[in-house]
């Protein structure tokens, strides 16, 4: 199933259908967290080189299909944009440190983003590290 949505993904960005482009995708779409460059290399290395893995996560990145975070290492984390998070992600992201799970954590105060206009901020990342709800036993959820 993702792989064909994948393919529609792709379509509707009017971007030619390549093997590896639907495999990257389908990847990033089915992992329930962000994948690091390392894991994609390790699970997509049999399909295609490096450059080529740079070139579609770049695409995916510029076409909004995708989100490059990092993590506080500074190292590249990506997550597939699904209907619940946005291409701009103008919210923080909570890193688990229990399953290595990324999720979205609520967004900021449309004052507060406001307020960044004036210092022509271009990327807005940040990664928080802690436990999710799902591996906290102390939390509500």
């Amino acid at each position: 199933m993702s792989q064909e949505k994948a393919i529609v993904i792709i379509k509707r960005n009017r971007q030619r259908i390549t093997e590896q482009r639907v495999a990257l995708l389908t990847l990033l779409m089915d992992s329930p967290k962000a994948c690091s460059q390392s894991e994609i290399e390790e699970k997509l290395s049999y399909l295609m080189d490096r450059a080529t893995m740079y070139r579609s996560l770049n695409t995916f990145i510029d076409l909004g299909i995708i989100s490059k975070l990092r993590d506080y290492k500074g190292h590249p984390m990506y997550i597939f944009n699904a209907e619940n998070h946005s291409e701009e992600c103008l919210h923080p992201h909570l890193k688990c440190k229990e399953c290595d799970s990324v999720e979205c954590l609520p967004a900021f105060p449309n004052e507060y983003v406001n307020s960044l206009e004036k210092y022509n901020i271009k990327d807005l990342q940040i990664v928080l590290e802690g436990v999710c709800s799902n591996c906290n036993p102390d939390s509500d959820s």
